[in-house]
Parts: C-alpha cells; structure tokens; sequence
C-alpha cells in the first residue's frame, strides 16, 4: 500500500541528466591505528637546536637579555632571516612580490 505508491512515485521521476559519479576509493584505516605525524624520520637529538629555543632566545634578545649561549657570539641575522623568508616563500605563506614591495618601502 505504502510501499506500492512509492514505487509508483518512482517510477514517474525520469532519470537525473547528472552523470552518476561513484564515490572515491578511500583508505581503510583500522580503528587502532596509529598514524605517526610528517617530520624527520630519525631520532632528534636532545641536545640540539630547536626553533622553539631559537625564538626564545630572539625574544630574549629583543628585551636586552643576553642569549650568546643559544645564539652563539657571531650571530648572522642575515642567515636566520634569509632562512625565515626562505620557508616563508617555499609555504607559501607570503608571495615574493609582497615583500619585494614592503623591502622597497624601507
């Protein structure tokens, strides 16, 4: 009764003129995988450089205190800030012209 006016229903609606797109094939992942996150393969060194000690140590800086320790004493800003725009650039995160312009304003 129900079930025979939907079908009847059906089968007045022509077909959609849209092709049918099957869903994309997806990756399958086991409920307890474990995906470890990107990053450098190897083990990090603890006694390393971090960015993260990096930036402190620019902060540090930038408020009088000495940082030569982390720093070092022949600290090359043009290296640290050709690297920062490097990585800026290459994510994309800034376009080149935008900082030719904003340089040329200096």
């Amino acid at each position: 009764d129900g079930a025979v006016a939907l079908a009847a229903l059906e089968a007045d609606v022509p077909p959609s003129k849209r092709p049918t797109v099957p869903p994309p094939p997806g990756a399958t992942i086991p409920p307890a995988a474990s995906i470890p996150p990107p990053g450098p393969s190897d083990a990090i060194d603890q006694e390393a450089l971090t960015a993260r000690d990096l930036v402190a140590a620019l902060r540090a800086v930038a408020h009088g205190a000495d940082a030569s320790e982390i720093l070092g004493d022949n600290t090359s800003w043009e290296a640290l800030f050709a690297a920062l725009l490097s990585l800026l650039l290459r994510k994309r995160l800034i376009a080149d012209w935008e900082f030719v312009e904003e340089f040329k304003k200096i």
